[in-house]
């Protein structure tokens, strides 16, 4: 089941980071506050489930299609797609676009897979973000320079919340690095009666990694995804990973190529055409750039990118007093 005070607090924090008064500072701290509460919270549960606890949280796929503010149309634009990606991500979830068609047009909406926490913590970190986006946003119309703006604003973002998660992981794997080595030198004092006692104590290194957490989560998402018994896709992993350290460790015995038998008149031909169709590739990046540059305002999008280094990501938290919980 949900923790529900997990997701009381975590709108406790972005109620205090929207609320009217509350200044850049202040909504940057309790956004960060956020992001390591859900850290630990994720870090918790895989500690619980690497002793052997059952896993009894609820996981499945959901579409939001009702985000605070966005007038069903959340998934509308590339920088909602990309920046719901990366708080997915972010969050252990498995993100994609679900798009469908009426007479008039179509319509996008985000899909999620993952425990029910996390996917509410995504919607409303993506609220969240969408309205403080929406604070500091200095065009307010849809114009070129709105659009431009946002999309800086989603791709600095973006790169903060990947460095944010690939910091977390980093230091995860340092602090049971030496975890580890402590535990290594208490027991090897053990040994030695003669020898003082630790003055620590006794040490255990971390029994879960965080990329590994991540990655059993991927693979369940994926099993949800298939409509698979949970496991499925982690046991065919370490099959595929079994059979080749196998053929890793056969001898290696090596054949040589087969002849070119081409003439050189086909040699020439061959190379020709492969210009010509690098050329074409070329060509169409070249008109893809050009399209991008014809689109985009450069000043809006590096003034975007400046106010995405202001919005908090971390969280210290407030307590939130006098506010109301939305």
């Amino acid at each position: 089941m949900i923790d529900d005070k997990i997701i009381q607090r975590l709108q406790r924090l972005l109620a205090l980071a929207e609320g009217r008064g509350a200044t850049e500072a202040e909504a940057a701290l309790a956004m960060e506050r956020a992001q390591d509460l859900l850290a630990k919270h994720n870090l918790s549960m895989a500690s619980v489930f690497a002793a052997g606890a059952k896993d009894t949280e609820k996981r499945e796929e959901s579409e939001l299609d009702a985000i605070k503010g966005s007038k069903g149309r959340a998934a509308m634009y590339k920088w909602q797609q990309e920046l719901m990606r990366s708080i997915a991500d972010a969050n252990y979830c498995r993100h994609w676009i679900r798009t469908t068609y009426n007479r008039r047009s179509k319509l996008n909406s985000h899909v999620l897979i993952g425990r029910e926490s996390n996917v509410v913590a995504c919607r409303l970190m993506f609220e969240y973000l969408l309205q403080s986006m929406d604070r500091m946003i200095p065009v307010k119309d849809q114009s070129r320079s709105a659009y431009s703006w946002k999309e800086g604003c989603v791709d600095r973002l973006v790169e903060r919340i990947s460095q944010q998660r690939w910091d977390r992981e980093e230091a995860n794997r340092k602090e049971a690095a030496e975890a580890e080595l402590r535990a290594k030198e208490a027991q090897a004092r053990t040994k030695h009666p003669a020898s003082a006692p630790s003055p620590e104590g006794t040490f255990h290194a971390p029994t879960v990694i965080l990329a590994d957490y991540a990655q059993q989560e991927s693979e369940f998402n994926q099993d949800v995804l298939r409509g698979r018994e949970l496991g499925t896709t982690a046991r065919e992993r370490a099959e595929r990973e079994a059979r080749s350290l196998a053929r890793a460790n056969e001898p290696y015995v090596w054949t040589p190529p087969p002849p070119d038998t081409r003439t050189e008149a086909q040699k020439a031909k061959d190379r020709k055409r492969e210009e010509k169709a690098e050329e074409r590739m070329h060509a169409r990046w070249r008109r893809e750039a050009a399209r991008e540059a014809a689109r985009r305002d450069p000043k809006a999008y590096l003034a975007g990118a400046e106010a995405g280094n202001k919005i908090g990501l971390d969280l210290q938290l407030g307590d939130g007093k006098g506010r109301k919980l939305r």
